[in-house]
């Protein structure tokens, strides 16, 4: 994980050499996470926002351990 300069985001990338997904997860102003996950070879983009911490990283884990390996 690597977060961005300011610490309100955070970008996911497999440990892959040519990494077929990626995610991001940005604090947003108004409240809540703004969740960018990416896949494919075209890197068709997925944007869900989440008001609850524990929700977000639930649904985030489950989507990236769908990816392993993929």
């Amino acid at each position: 994980m690597r977060w961005g300069g300011t610490g309100t985001s955070a970008d996911v990338p497999p440990d892959e050499e040519k990494p077929t997904w990626f995610a991001s997860v940005t604090v947003r102003e108004e409240g809540g996470y703004e969740v960018v996950r990416g896949y494919g070879s075209d890197r068709e983009k997925d944007v869900v926002v989440e008001s609850g911490i524990d929700r977000m990283a639930r649904d985030l884990t489950v989507w990236m351990a769908a990816r392993i390996g993929h």
